[in-house]
């Protein structure tokens, strides 16, 4: 921005971001405190990262108070719009999808630009990895690109040319790598994984249109979501600390209870979180079996 590549001032870019962190921590804690819902700050952050990303920057006060907006939105969903207290909707992508259709403000995925793009590389490539999701990704890309290339080749000269435009013009990868891979709102077998690959995929290729609704990058997403909460037996457990005993030196063994019914079978694992005050740079978020 300072070197004019992007079309938005620092200003303007400083403020959005500023202003969509803000919303989404402020919404996030008078949401959580009134369905009574423990508060995880990581996910907050990250979801007011990717809007800043994928939405306009404001360059009025109006154009921050609909930033803001769809920040208290996409909080919203996560604890609105839940079942078992488990959210169904990746956060941004709702909420860009409410805004566009209640605003004139669309998404404008400013985030895909060429010089962007060995960064979204770069930081898709390692979320992936460390999600471990990468068959499901290849399948969102490779379905996206048979389907994008099926109604758009003929517009181009070669396949060359119309595989570049599609990679450094079109929310694929950041789509695919950074929002896709949200875990929550992921199916939970590999088979299951590659559908919901495929599913979105096809929307996210194909030019469709119903009126004055035409088919998104966000709303490809959470119609994908839909599929993946039916397919899925999801609850989120609240555990009571109800014991603490050290069995060795600087070793301690926690003892939970919970109310709801925990079936499982050995060698299957969940994602725990511990909220508390000062997280390290690991987070408060760990998976165990």
């Amino acid at each position: 921005s300072l070197v004019d590549v992007l079309f938005f001032s620092p200003t303007s870019l400083i403020a959005s971001l500023a202003t969509l962190w803000l919303s989404c921590r402020v919404s996030n804690a008078v949401f959580s405190r009134l369905v009574k819902a423990p508060v995880n700050s990581e996910s907050t952050s990250i979801t007011a990262f990717i809007l800043f990303l994928i939405l306009p920057p404001a360059t009025s006060l109006m154009g921050l108070g609909i930033l803001a907006g769809t920040g208290a939105v996409a909080m919203a969903s996560k604890y609105l719009i839940a079942i078992h207290k488990q959210h169904i909707f990746n956060p941004a992508a709702f909420s860009a999808v409410i805004i566009s259709l209640t605003t004139s403000t669309d998404a404008a995925w400013w985030v895909i630009h060429p010089w962007m793009l060995p960064a979204v590389i770069i930081v898709g490539a390692l979320i992936v990895r460390k999600l471990r999701k990468a068959s499901m990704v290849f399948v969102f890309i490779g379905v996206a690109g048979i389907v994008a290339g099926y109604w758009n080749l003929q517009y181009y000269d070669n396949i060359r040319a119309f595989a570049w435009q599609f990679i450094s013009t079109w929310p694929l990868l950041f789509m695919g790598m950074v929002m896709f891979t949200e875990p929550t709102t992921t199916p939970p077998t590999k088979k299951l994984q590659r559908i919901y690959a495929g599913i979105v995929g096809t929307l996210f290729g194909t030019p469709l249109a119903w009126g004055p609704l035409s088919m998104t990058a966000e709303l490809a997403l959470i119609c994908g979501n839909i599929y993946s909460f039916l397919v899925s037996s999801r609850q989120r457990l609240v555990l009571h600390l109800s014991g603490k005993h050290e069995i060795a030196r600087n070793t301690f063994e926690f003892s939970f209870t919970t109310q709801q019914r925990l079936p499982f079978q050995p060698g299957q694992y969940l994602e725990w979180t511990l909220p508390h005050a000062t997280p390290h740079s690991r987070g408060s978020r760990r998976f165990f079996t």
